[in-house]
């Protein structure tokens, strides 16, 4: 008879805390969907901006191109939208994110020129201030894979700028992309 009280009381008491542990696990899993303070990190890259870019294509010189963007923040604060229209033709969508679940921060980039996307990931600096993202890069010429690591470094609220650097067979890394970035009003 003790023994069947024992065991009464037991289940009893699991199937009591059966709900609490249920609702610890929804409110950490939330917890996890949720935009936080790295997203708060790239709040300044939000708005409307004049982008001056300076490019390499092969071994040639360095060309000059203009651009315009537009940042949104998209899906409740989750990812930064954006768009890129340069006086080119170019057009150039990118989503930036940080995830939570792998604890890093992301683009994806896609544009009018390629078939194909552009994924990185990566981390910020100790003062908040610089993301380093690294992805590969298929050279649209030649089908060469290469390590490309990009650098958005966030000057102060009205500059940010975005660097490209292209790896080499032999390690070496060559600056092929800079944006600087100007906010319009």
């Amino acid at each position: 008879m003790i023994k069947r009280l024992i065991l009464a009381l037991g289940v009893a008491s699991l199937v009591l805390s059966a709900p609490q542990e249920q609702n610890r696990q929804m409110a950490e899993m939330y917890k996890v969907t949720q935009p936080g303070s790295h997203h708060a990190q790239m709040e300044s890259l939000a708005g409307n901006w004049s982008v001056a870019v300076s490019f390499k294509v092969g071994p040639g010189a360095e060309r000059k191109a203009t651009a315009s963007s537009e940042a949104q923040w998209i899906l409740g604060g989750r990812f930064l939208r954006q768009h890129y229209k340069s006086d080119s033709g170019l057009e150039v969508w990118q989503f930036l994110g940080y995830d939570n679940q792998k604890k890093k921060f992301f683009e994806i980039k896609m544009d009018n020129m390629e078939t194909g996307s552009l994924f990185t990931e990566g981390v910020i600096s100790e003062d908040g201030r610089v993301i380093t993202n690294y992805g590969d890069r298929t050279d649209p010429m030649s089908g060469h894979v290469a390590r490309l690591r990009t650098v958005t470094t966030m000057v102060d609220h009205d500059h940010y700028n975005v660097e490209w650097f292209l790896g080499s067979a032999n390690g070496v890394e060559e600056k092929i992309v800079t944006m600087e970035h100007t906010r319009r009003p």
